[in-house]
């Protein structure tokens, strides 16, 4: 068995080499070799698919089998990601600050050092869609500023910013989308939704949705019962007025 360890670039990798010496061949004319690779140091950019490849000589004919193996990344039980939306609740207009919403690799729980980010989205179901129907509000391309899209309605009060740090054309790296929301109102209410897409295989990390609900602030509600008497007693057949104000 042969063993090196490679520290290139900053990794710790180890290679076992296994299989008989160079010049020995086994009596039954079979070779056990095998290649074991050990890193160390394993993170988030090292997920993808890996094969294995083989080359041998079968019937006079040099023929190649392949195995592959896909090893995904998990974000680690560490502390817990902060919280999309600024807020839960929907106040009554102009009763409490403007609601932000930010979508991350913080937010989905990914590593703050992550340089493969393909794209990524904020989206939302609303409570008064009967059909559920998502509804895409921001996505930005880590490749082209040109697919950045805002979908903001005529009329309201939104504003999008897209905090990144570069677009490299082999490194990506994008830090959040932050929509500020100084308008909500009741219509406002549902699902909203942050994901992240990096390049390989079913990499797409969605953080855990976030509900964003409407709340009314009373400021006075009154039952009034009419007519008024001392004792609350009213006879059969009386006229009595029940009056619900709210506001």
């Amino acid at each position: 068995m042969i063993v090196f360890t490679l520290k290139s670039g900053g990794r710790n990798w180890v290679f076992e080499f296994t299989g008989p010496p160079h010049n020995d061949t086994p009596q039954s004319g079979r070779a056990d070799l095998g290649i074991k690779w050990t890193l160390n140091d394993a993170s988030f950019v090292d997920a993808g698919v890996y094969s294995c490849n083989v080359t041998f000589v079968d019937d006079g004919q040099l023929k190649t089998r392949s195995r592959q193996q896909e090893i995904r990344a998990r974000p680690a039980d560490t502390e817990p990601p902060p919280r999309m939306l600024s807020e839960p609740y929907i106040d009554r207009p102009g009763a409490k600050s403007p609601i932000v919403i930010t979508c991350g690799t913080d937010v989905a729980g990914l590593p703050s050092q992550i340089l493969n980010v393909e794209n990524l989205t904020i989206s939302r179901v609303l409570d008064s869609h009967r059909n559920k129907t998502r509804e895409k509000i921001a996505i930005i391309d880590a490749s082209d500023p040109k697919n950045d899209i805002k979908n903001i309605p005529e009329g309201r009060d939104w504003e999008i910013k897209f905090d990144l740090n570069t677009r490299h054309p082999v490194k990506k790296y994008i830090v959040s989308v932050i929509w500020t929301m100084r308008d909500a109102k009741m219509e406002d209410a549902g699902m909203y939704e942050c994901e992240i897409c990096t390049y390989g295989p079913d990499m797409c990390t969605l953080a855990n949705p976030e509900r964003l609900r409407f709340r009314a602030e009373l400021q006075d509600m009154r039952l009034d019962v009419e007519p008024k008497r001392e004792s609350n007693e009213y006879l059969e057949d009386d006229v009595i007025i029940i009056t619900c104000k709210v506001k």
